[in-house]
């Protein structure tokens, strides 16, 4: 299982965050696809996903965006995506 945590920030404080579950093991379209879901959850729009942010995603399980990831103005300093496996037995 997978968790995904999305988190908009303002000075390094958490404005929204909420958590996706998945239960189908780590792939990068199920994270993408997670991403996508928190942004609708959030009413912000999509970031814009660079190489740098999938290399971010496989070596830390982690992806930040600033507000110039996005093309649409943003009134958030920071979008972040934790994401963390979760072994069931």
């Amino acid at each position: 299982m997978i968790k995904v945590w999305g988190k908009t920030k303002i000075n390094n404080k958490i404005i929204k965050d909420c958590i996706v579950k998945f239960d189908e093991d780590f792939s990068e379209e199920s994270i993408l696809e997670s991403v996508y879901k928190i942004c609708i959850k959030f009413d912000i729009p999509r970031p814009i996903i660079l190489d740098k942010h999938k290399k971010d995603m496989h070596e830390f399980l982690l992806m930040q965006f600033l507000p110039d990831d996005f093309i649409e103005e943003v009134d958030f300093d920071k979008f972040e995506i934790e994401i963390f496996e979760v072994t069931v037995e």
